[in-house]
């Protein structure tokens, strides 16, 4: 159905395609925007909350650590749509929350996902193998004193996490929209900071002009790869003569081994 509406003569002649590409553009332009007026919504929220709960801690510090958590969550929330973390997993330790709260069991929320941090940095084994836990251990994890010990408002987190774990990081959020966040964030972290320190930004200094940091679309990125790094694997791969039909053939579940080897 795709290649006929983009080939077909009443389409091509009615420029369809084109209408299509702009519609595309259209819409990642308004979920990037969207996407990020959540997502910079709940970094000044957790900020504040944290600067009230903790006012003997350092503002520039727990802004730091403000953003270090959003990392977290971000990575949960394109692990749990990727398949590399049980499915739902936000969604669900909210509901697990609720029902401790009707059991007159409570406990804060930002506990129990303080939890659910160690169990990414150490791994653990589920009830069912789909909710296993794989021990990813690279470093955002890691057991950090201010955010093992800060306190966070359930009225501040649960709303937050509820709103932007509703979005699909599987096919909605792609590499595209993260690289126009990750720019974003990065200017408004700066300011942030230089009003901190009682200083103004220069523009021309900031650490995106001095090293260069801008997000490279997936085309060129491509191009890039295809004429360097690409070009070296493909006489590599003739060289030592593997063939990708071949690879191609043990292809399924190698997902799945991939994430138990890891």
């Amino acid at each position: 159905e795709l290649l006929w509406l983009c080939l077909s003569v009443d389409c091509l002649l009615g420029s369809i395609p084109l209408k299509v590409k702009e519609e595309s553009l259209l819409v990642e332009e308004n979920v990037t925007k969207q996407l990020y007026k959540d997502y910079a919504a709940f970094r000044i929220d957790l900020w504040q909350n944290m600067v009230k709960n903790r006012p003997e801690v350092d503002q520039l510090l727990l802004f730091k650590k403000t953003q270090k958590l959003l990392d977290r969550f971000l990575f949960i929330f394109f692990a749990e749509d990727s398949g590399l973390l049980p499915p739902n997993s936000i969604s669900r330790i909210v509901k697990r929350w609720n029902v401790l709260q009707d059991e007159d069991a409570y406990k804060p929320l930002y506990d129990i996902f303080n939890q659910y941090f160690g169990y990414i940095n150490t791994g653990r084994k589920g009830k069912t193998p789909q909710d296993d836990i794989f021990a990813y251990n690279g470093g955002l994890f890691f057991s950090d004193e201010v955010l093992d010990n800060i306190v966070i408002d359930d009225d501040v987190l649960q709303p937050h996490v509820m709103k932007l774990t509703a979005y699909d990081f599987q096919s909605e959020i792609d590499v595209n929209i993260l690289g126009h966040i990750f720019e974003n964030s990065l200017s408004e972290i700066e300011n942030v900071i230089a009003k901190l320190e009682g200083k103004e930004v220069d523009k021309n200094k900031t650490k995106r002009k001095k090293e260069g940091i801008f997000y490279t679309p997936k085309y060129i990125t491509k191009y890039i790869i295809d004429n360097t790094l690409g070009k070296l694997c493909e006489e590599k791969k003739t060289e030592l003569g593997i063939v990708d039909e071949e690879y191609a053939k043990g292809r399924r579940n190698r997902k799945k081994e991939t994430i138990k080897k890891l």
